[in-house]
């Protein structure tokens, strides 16, 4: 069984010593980044890319918004990837997370993202790429007619991809493990987020209290074999908040906690 390569999102941010820090983490053993356009896409973007390789990192997958999807906007996607040298582009949000921008989901606007969803999958998938879906713990929790809208989701395409973040399910009261091998082969990446448990949540569960990865709930060694025996390439660490320390002192953290598990190089 072969190990899994670390990879990261979000921490860094455009204002920060972007360079200095990705050198910093690659020596460290992080060998890739995900949807880092902020950074790359700007500028001389073929001579951004051959600089992080040189670094031995390489771009995991480009980002595409949510507005993005629900306009179709594939050629914008396709030029992303193809400048990055991904075969991967990914969503992270749709209706059913609305509550996060006080928006509060219906039926037929979780059901047209769905739709689109899978008509972007499809026509990304004729241009040799893949599209992922990310989920937040609202994926989990909110029910149609008795069924979440991950299942929906799920039961309703076939070309879309899944990337899981362990953490949300977790805080939505979901084994990640059995959801990952339940998923097989739709689970394209993984996202190894960490935390504690904060004040009680209105609709189900608590907030979660962001930690690194490896300090707070998630069974990190169980997720991580899982991943490994199900063959996933990168384990990708991410943190929406940071809790005590900085963002490098936290991405060291979850670095040397998921290498200790003996999953990770």
């Amino acid at each position: 069984m072969e190990k899994m390569r670390a990879g990261f999102i979000g921490y860094l941010r455009p204002e920060d010593h972007f360079w200095a820090d990705i050198q910093k983490l690659a020596a460290l053993g992080y060998r890739g980044i995900e949807s880092p356009e902020a950074f790359l896409m700007v500028g001389d973007v073929e001579e951004n890319i051959k600089r992080l390789e040189d670094m031995g990192m390489r771009v995991l997958c480009a980002y595409a918004s949510l507005d993005a999807v629900r306009a179709h906007e594939i050629g914008d996607m396709v030029r992303a990837a193809r400048l990055m040298k991904t075969d991967r582009v990914a969503c992270y949000v749709s209706a059913v997370n609305g509550s996060f921008w006080n928006c509060p989901p219906t039926y037929d606007a979780v059901r047209r993202d769905i739709e689109q969803l899978e008509l972007l999958a499809g026509e990304l998938e004729k241009e040799g790429l893949s599209l992922t879906y990310h989920n937040h713990y609202q994926d989990f929790l909110v029910r149609y007619n008795g069924v979440t809208c991950f299942d929906m989701m799920l039961s309703q395409t076939e070309k879309l991809k899944i990337q899981l973040d362990a953490g949300w399910a977790l805080n939505a009261g979901v084994d990640p493990c059995m959801l990952m091998r339940r998923l097989g082969n739709r689970l394209a990446a993984l996202h190894v987020k960490d935390y504690r448990s904060g004040e009680k949540r209105e609709d189900a569960g608590y907030r979660p209290v962001f930690t690194s990865v490896g300090c707070g709930e998630l069974p990190v060694g169980r997720v991580l074999q899982t991943a490994c025996e199900m063959g996933l390439d990168y384990a990708v660490v991410e943190q929406d908040e940071m809790d005590h320390l900085s963002a490098m002192q936290s991405l060291t953290a979850a670095y040397l906690n998921m290498k200790e598990t003996g999953f990770v190089e």
